[in-house]
């Protein structure tokens, strides 16, 4: 199996997504998914030939799940402290600016009308 081939794929099921692959090309990112990819690809035929000299496929199939499943775990992990670094960023402008506005000399206040009875004179 191949990169290419495996590229193939990848945009024949985005397309069958509706996703828009012109992007997916152009990100500055997907050099770095080739990488990743290119890795999979390597772990998986190392694999493979572990079994061809004769190791237990149970072993080297369990070691390959609990790799790719930690790997998942960390790609994860990153993808929320993506998704994280945006709301922190927006939550202390929004702290910065409430502070402005606390230093800021507050509005006059309107006199509010009595409510409570008065004695009468």
């Amino acid at each position: 199996m191949d990169v290419e081939s495996l590229l193939h794929k990848l945009h024949t099921l985005l397309n069958e997504l509706d996703a828009d692959t012109r992007e997916v090309e152009e990100s500055p990112y997907t050099s770095l998914a080739l990488d990743s990819l290119v890795s999979v690809l390597n772990i998986i035929r190392a694999a493979e030939l572990t079994i061809a000299a004769g190791a237990s496929r149970t072993t080297i199939n369990d070691m390959l799940r609990a790799h790719m499943l930690g790997r998942m775990q960390r790609e994860a992990a990153l993808m929320v402290r993506l998704a994280e670094q945006p709301a922190t960023d927006m939550e202390a402008q929004l702290r910065a600016r409430q502070a402005e506005g606390r230093t800021s000399e507050p509005a006059p206040r309107k006199p509010r009308p009595r409510t409570a009875a008065q004695p009468e004179s």
